[in-house]
């Protein structure tokens, strides 16, 4: 949960660890994933923007072939706003999948309206160990990325959300896939609260 300072009402503090540790039919687990976050409120400015700012580690696998399996295993996805877990909309959902990466997070967030919300997000992603996969890579500098969203809350029950995502790859990312080509994905969801 979100921490204020009484001096500083504006900005929240946030924070997350958790470790996966024990032993399976397939070795032992070792892994850890933590993250820290402030975000500071603009209330003085039309529309309300809030910048925030995150940096979180998922632990990787340097050696794939022994016994411990150190690369984070995410079990379930959560999801409370954009950023939040995903980490990005390209990278993190289709490509790292919360494992063997370092994320640096640039969040920029603005309200229209009651009832529209849009936002601006900018990743940088490195691997915490060089391998991809498996695959061993010379370098860390995996991604940047820059997802925009816009979010349209239609009653109490029911938001519908329009996303855009464009990764950039780094050059780690260019060895595994073998070129410079973008990733982009454009996204529309309807969510429903009972």
């Amino acid at each position: 949960s979100e921490v204020t300072l009484p001096a500083l009402p504006d900005l929240a503090l946030s924070g997350e660890y958790v470790s996966e540790a024990g032993s399976g039919r397939d070795g032992r687990f070792d892994a850890s994933a933590w993250y820290l976050q402030g975000r500071y409120a603009l209330g003085g400015l039309p529309w309300s923007p809030t910048l925030g700012y995150r940096y979180a580690r998922f632990s990787g696998d340097a050696d794939p072939e022994d016994q411990i399996r150190r690369d984070f295993e995410p079990f379930f996805y959560g999801y409370t706003d954009w950023g939040t877990w995903y980490q990005g909309e390209v990278t993190g959902e289709y490509l790292l999948f919360n494992s063997n990466q370092v994320t640096q997070m640039v969040h920029l967030t603005a309200s229209p309206s009651e009832s529209l919300g849009l936002g601006a997000i900018y990743y940088g992603f490195d691997l915490d160990v060089p391998n991809y996969d498996g695959t061993p890579v010379t370098s860390r500098d995996f991604a940047d990325e820059l997802d925009l969203y816009l979010d349209w809350t239609l009653n109490a029950q029911v938001t519908l959300s329009l996303g855009y995502g464009i990764a950039f790859p780094g050059r780690a990312a260019r060895e595994v896939f073998g070129d410079g080509e973008r990733f982009q994905v454009v996204e529309l969801s309807l969510a429903l609260v009972f």
